[in-house]
């Protein structure tokens, strides 16, 4: 048998407790069987203890509110935006591509090459199309219907940004 410390006002689980391992046991505590205990601890079983019985029960989460929707669906637009450009060019060439814009930068417009002046609007490019991205975020942050991992719910990438991203 197995013990859950839990908190006395809300009922939660603080931690578990075995009399073979632990010389002493935290009040309040529940005794706890260890199917609950595996279940618990493997994710399967959500409990609490009832802390005015002292009983397990299940233990159901509050529904999330209003602003921690947001926030969730916001990190999530973060993530999948992050994931997106990475796809289309990674830390990596991406600095590689700024070493590069920083040099031909350095040259005089009249000496620059055509390759150099493609490099250049294919960065300026990039830079653009990370700002949309960016900008994008929170519109579908907003919008409860707006599907994040659809493409077209994204500014595609600019043929000239992913033509210098593939020279790197």
């Amino acid at each position: 048998m197995k013990f859950a410390h839990f908190d006395a006002e809300t009922g939660l689980i603080i931690g578990f407790y075995d009399p073979a391992i632990h010389e002493a046991i935290p009040e309040p505590h529940a005794e706890i069987d260890e199917d609950a205990w595996r279940g618990h601890l493997a994710g399967e079983v959500r409990v609490a203890v009832d802390p005015d019985t002292g009983a397990l029960v299940a233990h159901v989460p509050p529904e999330p509110t209003p602003e921690e929707i947001a926030t969730r669906r916001l990190s999530a637009a973060k993530t999948e935006c992050r994931r997106r450009i990475y796809t289309a060019a990674s830390a990596e060439t991406q600095m590689n591509m700024a070493t590069a814009a920083a040099v031909t930068s350095a040259k005089p417009v009249n000496e620059r090459s055509d390759d150099e002046v493609a490099l250049l609007a294919g960065v300026a490019a990039a830079l653009g199309w990370v700002e949309a991205m960016r900008a994008q975020c929170p519109a579908l942050a907003e919008d409860p219907d707006a599907d994040i991992t659809a493409d077209a719910s994204w500014p595609p990438v600019p043929p000239e940004a992913a033509a210098v991203a593939a020279m790197f």
